[in-house]
């Protein structure tokens, strides 16, 4: 729903999502400032995934979206598999989280 929450700061990082309609919001860590838009294709989430353990920003929608999303575990057993896009994805995770 329109300006309803899909993660917080401080929350337990246990999903990797992926948006495949609508439009949502990365906030700053006051939790009020916009510092990302993302829509269809973008993915979020992996910082707290890959690296955290928690959420380093809040995820806001603001548009009726529909995400998808898989678990902590089933990710990174699936990632087992593919050694070259698991560090790929902690790549991108460290980069997203050194710039924030």
């Amino acid at each position: 729903m329109h300006d309803d929450f899909i993660v917080r700061l401080g929350d337990q990082a246990d999903k990797l999502f992926f948006i495949h309609s609508g439009y949502i919001e990365i906030l700053d860590k006051n939790g009020i400032d916009p510092v990302m838009y993302c829509s269809k294709g973008a993915y979020f989430g992996e910082v707290g995934v890959m690296i955290t353990g928690v959420r380093t920003l809040s995820v806001r929608s603001k548009s009726n979206s529909v995400m998808y999303y898989i678990t902590k575990d089933d990710l990174l057993s699936l990632l087992d598999q593919w050694p070259k896009e698991l560090e790929f994805l902690k790549s991108v995770a460290k980069q997203r989280l050194d710039t924030r």
